[in-house]
């Protein structure tokens, strides 16, 4: 008896030591020159943008991660923007302030497969035609009456998107998208034409615009 006590005692210590060793549940790798970087926790987003360099990866688990203001061209892919059918809750989530200002170098900037409860602004300070890519991304926010707001400066690309809140781009393509309404109310300013495909558009807003249907 004392001895079946005694090898419980230990699997238990076991399992804490164990426990106590495993890795947060958030986790954000940074793929850079060929190598893997693991970060841990709701931080984890930022620490691995500030050892970012432009045009690296950034993946995310599933969780709720701090957002990080960014000035780098860089890749974020996470697992999904809405749960999975089979499990509880599959879905990556960044909340905080969602700034992204694009540099003008070879790369562009892509969103994958996340849920945004922040509004998302995109900025250029540049004179020239920038990219950046939004792909099966929720936009869940009305704060500001908008949920992404992109100049247009920027051509935008989304792809499989929604917004709960106002759209404002100037320049791009919505493919297969789910929108609450879309502004582009400086058409004369050298923006490209809002390009729709297979989208739905609730809640239309009267604003100037400049699309091709």
């Amino acid at each position: 008896m004392k001895k079946l006590l005694l090898t419980l005692v230990a699997s238990l210590l076991c399992l804490t030591g164990a426990r106590a060793e495993e890795p947060a549940t958030l986790v954000a790798t940074l793929s850079s020159g060929g190598n893997l970087t693991p970060y841990y926790g709701k931080d984890a987003l930022k620490d691995a943008y500030n050892d970012a360099k432009e045009g690296d990866i950034i993946t995310l688990s599933s969780g709720t991660f701090t957002s990080v203001a960014m000035n780098k061209n860089i890749t974020i892919r996470c697992v999904g923007a809405w749960p999975d059918a089979s499990t509880d809750n599959v879905l990556t989530c960044i909340d905080g302030t969602a700034n992204y200002n694009l540099k003008d170098n070879d790369f562009e900037l892509k969103v994958e497969g996340v849920r945004f409860l922040c509004r998302v602004v995109v900025e250029s300070s540049l004179n020239v035609t920038k990219q950046c890519t939004f792909s099966k991304v929720y936009f869940s926010t009305q704060s500001y009456d908008y949920s992404l707001s992109i100049p247009e400066k920027v051509y935008a690309k989304l792809d499989n998107c929604v917004t709960v809140g106002h759209l404002s781009i100037y320049g791009g393509t919505c493919t297969n998208c789910v929108l609450s309404g879309v502004d582009s109310r400086r058409p004369n300013q050298g923006s490209t034409p809002v390009t729709l495909q297979n989208c739905v558009i609730r809640d239309w807003k009267n604003y100037q615009s400049n699309y091709n249907n």
